[in-house]
């Protein structure tokens, strides 16, 4: 079964390549321009396996994004993984936050996100071409 992985930010064309990419990949793919959006679909019930989630967002911060999600006891074992133009902002964010992961930087190469990707899910290159 494909995992489940939700892009989370306000630029429409990072969105769109980011879920080409990964959705390429066999990966299926939840993409939200609208924060607000995507935390109500989270506090649903809906929990992805990993959560790319953009730092700097009009409507919802990452940083109030995350308290959220850890406020919420269902969601409290979601991976996150920030999305960042700003690997100083990154960097503090990852300080702030030892629930995140880590970092994938903007603009990025689209093997270094799907590499990226899998080490955060877990999955190695030999899982991944035995179709695990």
């Amino acid at each position: 079964m494909a995992k489940k992985i939700m892009v989370v930010d306000d630029e429409q064309d990072i969105v769109e390549l980011v879920k080409v990419i990964l959705e390429s990949s066999g990966f299926e793919v939840q993409a939200f321009t609208d924060a607000k959006e995507a935390l109500a679909k989270l506090e649903r019930g809906e929990c992805p396996d990993l959560l790319i989630l953009d730092i700097r967002m009009p409507q919802i911060s990452g940083y109030d994004f995350c308290k959220r999600i850890r406020e919420n006891k269902k969601l409290n074992c979601l991976k996150i993984v920030v999305f960042t133009a700003s690997s100083n902002l990154g960097e503090s964010f990852l300080e702030l936050n030892h629930n995140v992961l880590g970092i994938i930087s903007k603009p990025f190469d689209n093997k270094k996100l799907i590499s990226k990707v899998n080490k955060y899910l877990g999955i190695s290159k030999d899982k991944k071409s035995r179709g695990s």
